[in-house]
């Protein structure tokens, strides 16, 4: 069982666009640096939709032996939430802990916290080192012993300019430690995987802000919506484009049309407008 966990969409408006473009990593030309398989397709291909989750951990388990992620997202201005969760660990469990720890204030007894949100790098490892000696033993016994976890590997993801997203890769005591080369697959190639992250976030974001306006988009075609829910996730035109696989000028025209049926005129009021209630 595995979710993204749905937050109202208007709690999370400020943080979609508040993520600039230079602090994300580039997904074509990370893509490059992913090891040769099936697994980097297919996870691309799959985001902004609901296979990502399922796509994102397949890979996760069969390329680098992760029994579990979780990602929480974190900002200076004392927000913190539950982005993701998925893998072998029960789901009311994990639930229960995710909840536990982002929203009853236990991250704040995380040793790993002052290095979360801190830093300018696009992804930093937090953690990467078996779980003795480096937690509390209340913590500990939480978080690792409920849930038979044995070893994380943790990373901060810079996604905006006050929005860090901490992904935890876990392993249970079933498999044991994270062996070498898998710890090493991890840290080698977490930045596609954080680019990947940030990009279905991004396209979710964009789409559940539509689908909750009611009918106030069902004047625009379908590829019109297109544009418009990669404009209201903070894509640039250039991004778009890319995203859709047409060209600036297409998307520059698919905008106006849109614009136009809507009766609007700025990427403004087309936010505004996303998050009107009927």
């Amino acid at each position: 069982m595995h979710r993204f966990l749905k937050q109202d969409p208007a709690s999370q408006r400020t943080v979609g666009l508040d993520a600039g473009a230079e602090a994300q990593p580039c997904l074509s030309s990370l893509a490059a640096q992913a090891p040769a398989g099936g697994w980097l397709p297919s996870l691309i291909c799959a985001i902004g939709g609901d296979r990502f989750l399922p796509a994102l951990l397949n890979a996760l388990q069969l390329v680098f032996g992760v029994d579990h992620l979780v990602v929480f997202t974190f900002s200076r201005r004392g927000g913190t939430g539950t982005m993701a969760t998925g893998g072998r660990i029960k789901p009311r469990l994990a639930d229960r802990l995710a909840h536990e720890y982002a929203q009853a204030d236990w991250f704040r007894a995380d040793p790993n916290l002052p290095l979360i949100r801190s830093g300018e790098e696009a992804v930093r490892v937090v953690s990467s080192i078996m779980l003795s000696g480096h937690y509390s033993r209340e913590y500990r016994q939480r978080f690792f012993e409920s849930a038979q976890i044995v070893d994380k590997i943790a990373m901060s993801v810079r996604a905006g300019e006050d929005l860090w997203l901490y992904v935890n890769y876990y392993r249970l005591a079933d498999h044991g430690p994270f062996r070498e080369e898998e710890r090493d697959g991890l840290l080698r190639h977490g930045e596609v995987l954080a680019a990947a992250l940030m990009r279905h976030r991004q396209l979710a974001l964009g789409t559940r802000l539509l689908d909750t306006a009611g009918t106030l988009f069902d004047a625009v075609t379908p590829r019109e919506r297109q544009v418009c829910s990669c404009i209201i996730s903070g894509l640039t035109l250039g991004g778009t484009a890319e995203s859709l696989g047409v060209s600036l000028n297409t998307v520059l025209t698919l905008r106006r049309r849109a614009y136009a049926r809507l009766g609007i005129a700025t990427e403004r009021e087309l936010v505004r407008l996303a998050l009107r209630r009927e």
